[in-house]
């Protein structure tokens, strides 16, 4: 599944699938250069996590070991985990969001408008400028213009 797939998101799509006690496994694809997102998808229940640039043969090898009933990430993604965990890395303002917060982040980073995260996410867009304002804040940022430049802003030297 395609971390950003269009309506829900794939945050979403991971809580309804474990809230509805599914037995499925799911594989997440995504271009992330923070290790907070993949850790967001794993922690919702995905069992991999893998670059869009992953190759065939490691694709096939992540769908065996999930198969298997074991979890995968990629080198890419767990360099960065690693990292993460070891404190390599600055305090990342995302990291302070909450998940439905990281959500709405998300969501807004992938061009949907209030009413369209309104009505995916079933709350009012009240309650969705309410998230939007709070990510500003969390994220020291003016508008989703500057929040989309985030990473370039809060890149780490330390990590690789």
């Amino acid at each position: 599944m395609d971390m950003l797939i269009p309506g829900f998101g794939g945050l979403e799509v991971l809580q309804r699938i474990e809230s509805a006690h599914l037995k499925s496994r799911v594989i997440i694809l995504g271009n992330v250069s923070k290790a907070v997102m993949p850790t967001q998808m794993l922690q919702a229940g995905a069992y991999a996590f893998l670059t869009k640039s992953v190759s065939t043969d490691e694709l096939s090898h992540a769908i065996r070991k999930v198969f298997a009933g074991q979890r995968y990430v990629s080198e890419f993604i767990a360099q960065r985990l690693l990292n993460a965990s070891l404190g390599y890395n600055e305090q990342s303002r995302i990291s302070r969001l909450t998940r439905r917060e990281f959500q709405v982040m998300v969501m807004l980073l992938d061009c949907l408008r209030v009413n369209q995260i309104a009505k995916a996410l079933h709350l009012s867009p009240k309650t969705v400028n309410s998230y939007r304002y709070r990510i500003f804040d969390k994220l020291d940022v003016s508008g989703n213009v500057e929040m989309a430049c985030l990473p370039l802003k809060t890149a780490s030297p330390h990590v690789v």
